[in-house]
């Protein structure tokens, strides 16, 4: 911002930034003012430093063409150029932190829009400037009151009541100083000392980002400090204007965040989320791209001069690129408001400060530029000086929202120009105002709550797009309260007027017929601070037809043609759409717009016979506005369906003497016409028999359906009937024999056979009928038949037959063929002609049921007679086995059994036996008694076993054989012996105890005589002294040396006992560590002895060396002359002797 030509104004040293943001960032700003000394004041105790303030408000700054106050401090409280409005959006003040010279006062300074090129004050960085001004963030408003006063006074005092004042906190270093980083850390723990308690919004920001070449501190250091100490980071360039704004952003969305609730900020995230920008999405999207294609994407600016910084820009063409393209995106979405605009700025409407007012430093003209000129202004409002545009009178938004103006200057070469955009942005300078003075409605009886019946409607000339117009809408008062006060409720922002839960539920125009509503309407969202407007509505309460209507009878069926109307409903309120509900096929029922039902195809009353149909009534807007009526269908009856039978085909019997009219079945066929109606009557008739003849046997009620035997006998007719009856409905069809709806059945009827007719045989006397004696059992001796007229295979036809006498002993059954009804007669048991030799039978037949009439006679009775053929037999034995026992050692001769026998015919019997090949026994031929030949000895074969056969003394042929089994019984005829040698065995010594030798003996004998063995020494003394017999019969010695005999007796368990005396050696030694016998070597038979043992080898020897003598005199004479010494070597080696 450059000084104004104005002298007065050469003389200021100092001057506060009343110039807004570039139009990139669209915020709404307000020139600043000195720090007010109230709030410090607000912030310090009440003590005697009030004088002590006024000092430290020194070379504050102020706005172009303000008047000269001749001294750069100012002890007032009041701005010279304050804003002229109150301010509707919340105030956050804001504390700058930081070492003297990291850039705090540069950032204050780029914030409230002021350039450094302006200042006339000795340091351009003095400190003791406060910047107010007011940001859209998240497309909302907020004012910031920026304190830079950090360093106004070096007063401990001043110091305390910083870190006490803010709502949030700036704390600044320069990346190119270590110390003033670590001074940023000291002031972060000072700041969390003075506000322990509180969640106090920190930022930590690196400055002077661009001067690369003197960095001393890392972006990774600061991003780390950030981290330990809990607050958020950022590096900036208040020479570059690089990430300033985006630094405030940030400091009101972090007081956001703890001040507001979390539904409001979940709602702030959710609309930029949704709202974000084109040109944002570019720049992340390309910034992307230059991320991904370029290493060196950073910016590498070597100083604050724009020559290096171009210089820096071509080292890297693919990051230009990448960069213009972004810039380029970001400039239309920009100025994209305003068509081929190349500047755009925004200006509040209503400025009150001093003229003139100026707007925006020209930034496109070039160094060598002449004759500036404005064109596009008609109302003379704007100009341009000293490449400033200024406005010379305020602006107002509703008479004209943005101005084109037309820049046009002259350079070395031609003639140039642009455009610039001035948007004036919206302040709240209009009051809302109802759209119609008198306000009416009508409400109708039946309406639920929550759906409006008429809208008050308001208008705010301000911006819609800002909550300047943001209109609300509140129900003060109603008139009258009866019955209750709360009748009705307006929407707060649609201005709809409905009735309340209450009010739907006593609304009634009998006790109050009309109603009036006062009602407000606000901007600002209804803020407190919001212009707003009353007026008056007039609410009239009238009656309504939404009613159910009358019930529909409809007849099934019907003709058409369709639709066909059958009722009517009517909204008599507002608008209204109607829709049915309800249990019925789609599109059966449908309904106009006028409220007319219609019916679109025939009904079947069979499916449904009636319908509930519900109307609803609704707001195009689909809200139900009345509770739903209901409309009652009742469909009637029409004779469309046939009586049907349950089956096809029925059963039955009827039996052969049913009397006439004998109800045999009852058939009842179904309707399913209305019950309630005559179409349900059903008749029933008989059209058809098979076969046809006889006819009239049976008949069918007309009304009940029963079927009835009409013959007076149904005898001798055929054993099936087949009958159709018929089911027609429709009285009036029948009583004029007209052809109604009808159905069929058939009725298959068996004639039942009775027991009326008794069995009877062809003949009287069956016979004589012969039969050998010896016929086996099983023989069929004849078969008869008696026979029966019933129905054949009937129980009646059946017969059963039975023996009535002359079968006493059983010797004959009967069999009975089922299907034919002939019976046989069976021998059960051997005949014998001796005994019997005749049968007279009398047999007898009847039915296995009762005969229903007659009874049975003389035919039914019939004799069989039988004769016995006699045949020689052959004898019979009286046993089939015989068990014999016989002592051993019996005499021969003795009868040890008698074999009987006799035979039918009495002839005489012989006795043989077979098996017995060693001759012991011998039977009598004639009598049968069977003797022993010899002495019978148990041990050498305990039981003989023989067949005994009996031959028929007249015919050899005629045979019977039994066994014979002789059991021969022991007798102690045995001594025990001692079994197994003993002579090898051996006892140690000196060593007695624990030694014995195990003896085992046998008897030949049985069990009982020879099955316990007795063991006893010899009754001597000494015997018993040396040795002992232990129950097993174990003998141990007891004392030592060499062998010994010892005598004892082994006797058996039998009475008179039988033994045997016994003299056993046993050998006693001395015994080795394993238990072996030492016993002296003894001289075996046939071994040398020493002397011809001596005199054998000394033979040997002398042989030996006779031998020796003469092969080597051998030797000597066939030996030849030694040869000399060379011929010897030409010699073969002689190998041969």
């Amino acid at each position: 911002m450059t000084l104004n030509k104005d002298d007065k104004l050469r003389n200021m040293e100092k001057r506060r930034g009343s110039m807004p943001f570039p139009m990139n960032l669209p915020n709404l700003h307000r020139r600043s003012m000195p720090v007010d000394d109230r709030d410090l004041r607000a912030t310090m105790p009440q003590t005697g430093q009030t004088d002590e303030l006024s000092n430290l408000l020194r070379c504050t700054s102020y706005s172009p063409k303000e008047q000269h106050r001749g001294s750069c401090a100012s002890d007032s409280s009041d701005s010279v150029i304050s804003t002229g409005s109150e301010s509707e959006s919340p105030l956050y003040k804001v504390v700058l932190l930081g070492e003297h010279g990291v850039g705090k006062s540069s950032l204050a300074r780029v914030f409230g829009g002021v350039d450094d090129a302006g200042h006339d004050c000795d340091h351009r960085d003095e400190a003791g400037n406060t910047y107010d001004r007011s940001i859209f963030v998240d497309e909302e408003e907020s004012s910031i009151v920026l304190y830079d006063i950090w360093e106004q006074d070096n007063s401990q005092w001043l110091k305390e009541q910083c870190m006490r004042m803010g709502d949030a906190y700036i704390i600044v270093y320069s990346v190119t100083d270590k110390s003033s980083f670590e001074k940023a850390s000291e002031l972060r723990i000072q700041l969390r000392r003075a506000r322990q308690s509180e969640n106090i919004p920190i930022i930590l920001v690196g400055n002077k980002s661009d001067l690369v070449r003197s960095r001393e501190v890392s972006a990774d250091e600061g991003s780390a400090c950030a981290v330990v100490f809990d607050c958020k980071f950022i590096e900036t360039s208040a020479s570059l204007h690089h990430n300033v704004h985006d630094l405030f952003e940030g400091i009101v969305r972090q007081i956001r965040l703890r001040k507001d609730s979390k539904e409001e900020n979940a709602r702030r995230m959710a609309n930029c989320r949704r709202r974000e920008s084109i040109g944002k999405k570019a720049k992340r999207f390309l910034g992307r791209m230059v991320a991904r294609k370029n290493k060196k994407m950073a910016f590498r600016q070597k100083s604050k001069d724009h020559t290096h910084l171009e210089k820096g820009l071509m080292a890297d063409r693919g990051a230009t690129t990448m960069l213009i393209i972004t810039l380029i995106l970001m400039t239309l979405y920009t100025f994209a408001p305003c068509s081929w605009a190349n500047v755009k700025i925004g200006v509040p409407e209503n400025y009150d400060g001093i003229f003139p007012w100026y707007l925006a430093k020209l930034h496109s003209l070039p160094g060598n530029y002449s004759d500036l000129v404005v064109a596009g202004d008609d109302e003379g409002i704007f100009g341009v000086d000293a490449q400033f545009l200024y406005a010379l009178k305020p602006l107002d938004r509703e008479k004209r929202p943005s101005y084109s103006l037309q820049v046009s200057f002259r350079t070395s070469e031609h003639r140039q120009s642009f455009t610039i955009e001035v948007c004036v942005i919206d302040k709240n300078d209009n009051v809302p105002t109802f759209i119609e003075e008198s306000m009416r409605g009508s409400v109708q009886l039946g309406l639920l709550k929550g759906i409006p019946f008429m809208q008050v409607e308001a208008l705010d000339r301000d911006d819609r797009n800002t909550a300047h117009a943001e209109l609300r809408f509140s129900l003060m008062e109603q008139t009258p309260r009866i019955p209750s006060s709360q009748m009705f409720f307006i929407g707060s922002i649609t201005g709809e007027v409905s009735l309340t839960e209450e009010g739907a539920s006593t609304l009634d125009p009998e006790m109050c017929g009309r109603y009036k509503l006062s009602v407000m309407v606000k901007d600002m969202a209804g803020k407190a601070n919001a212009f707003f407007t009353t007026g008056i509505v007039t609410v009239e309460v009238t009656g309504n037809t939404w009613a159910s209507p009358d019930p529909v009878r409809l007849q099934e069926n019907l003709p058409g043609p369709y639709p066909i109307p059958i009722s009517q409903v009517k909204w008599s309120g507002s608008q209204a759409e109607y829709s049915l509900e309800g249990e019925f096929p789609e599109m059966l029922f449908t309904i106009s717009r006028e409220g007319v039902i219609y019916l679109n195809a025939p009904l079947d009353r069979e499916t449904q016979d009636q319908f509930q149909i519900s109307i609803v009534v609704e707001r195009p807007d689909g809200r139900e506005i009345a509770k739903p009526v209901e409309l009652r269908v009742m469909v009637g009856d029409a004779n469309d369906n046939r009586p049907t039978f349950p089956e096809a085909q029925y059963h039955t019997v009827v039996k052969e003497l049913a009397a006439r009219g004998t109800e045999i079945l009852t058939v009842q066929a179904a309707d399913n016409d209305d019950p309630k109606t005559d179409n349900v009557r059903i008749f029933y008739r008989l059209v058809g028999q098979i076969p046809e003849s006889p006819r009239a046997l049976f008949r069918v009620d007309r009304d009940s359906g029963v079927i009835s035997v009409q013959a007076d006998s149904m005898e001798g007719t055929a054993p099936q009937y087949t009958l159709t009856i018929t089911a027609e409905d429709a009285k009036e069809a029948v009583m004029m024999s007209l052809a109604g709806l009808n159905s069929s059945c058939t009725v298959v009827v068996t004639v039942q056979d009775e027991n009326n007719n008794p069995p009877v045989f062809s003949q009287h006397e069956y016979g004589p009928f012969h039969i050998s004696e010896d016929a086996p059992v099983g023989t069929t001796v004849t078969a008869v038949l008696a026979g029966d007229a019933d129905v054949r295979g009937g129980d009646s036809w059946k017969v059963d037959y039975r023996l009535e006498s002359g079968n006493e002993e059983e010797v004959f059954t009967l069999v009975t063929d089922k299907q034919t009804n002939e019976v046989s007669l069976i021998l059960s048991k051997v005949l014998d002609f001796e005994r019997e030799s005749e049968y007279i039978l009398v047999l007898s037949a009847q039915n296995p049921v009762a005969l229903v009439r007659g009874r049975y006679g003389p035919a039914s009775t019939a004799t069989v007679s039988i004769y016995v053929d006699d045949v020689n037999e052959g004898p019979i034995l009286s046993q089939s086995h015989y068990e014999v026992t016989v002592r051993e050692g019996e005499e021969p001769g003795r009868v040890i059994a008698t074999i009987r026998g006799y035979d039918p015919d009495s002839h005489p019997i012989r006795y043989s036996l077979q098996g017995d090949t060693k001759k012991y026994f011998s039977i009598g031929k004639y009598s049968g008694e069977l003797k022993t030949v010899q002495a019978l000895d148990r041990e050498e074969n305990s039981t003989y076993t023989m067949e005994v056969i009996a031959v028929d003394g007249r015919n050899s042929s005629l045979s019977a054989s039994t066994l014979v089994t002789v059991h021969i019984l022991d007798v102690n005829d045995n001594s025990p012996v001692l079994v197994g040698d003993y002579s090898w065995k051996y006892l140690c010594t000196p060593r007695w105890e624990d030694q014995a030798l195990v003896l085992a003996s046998r008897d030949s004998d049985g069990p009982q005589h020879g099955g316990r063995l007795n063991f006893s020494l010899r009754s001597d003394a000494t015997v018993r002294r040396n040795w002992k017999l232990t129950p097993i019969n174990v003998l141990s010695k007891q004392k030592s040396p060499l062998v010994y005999t010892v005598p004892f007796t082994i006797s058996d368990s039998s009475s008179p006992p039988r033994s045997t005396f016994i003299n056993l050696p046993v050998t006693v030694c001395p015994c080795n560590v394993r238990g072996n016998c030492k016993m002296a070597a003894k001289q075996l038979q046939g071994m040398p002895t020493i002397q011809s043992a001596v005199g054998i080898l000394l033979g040997t020897f002398a042989v030996i060396g006779t031998i020796l003598i003469v092969v080597f005199v051998r030797l000597s004479y066939q030996s030849p002359k030694r040869p000399s010494k060379t011929s010897q070597e030409r010699v073969p080696l002689n190998i041969s002797i």
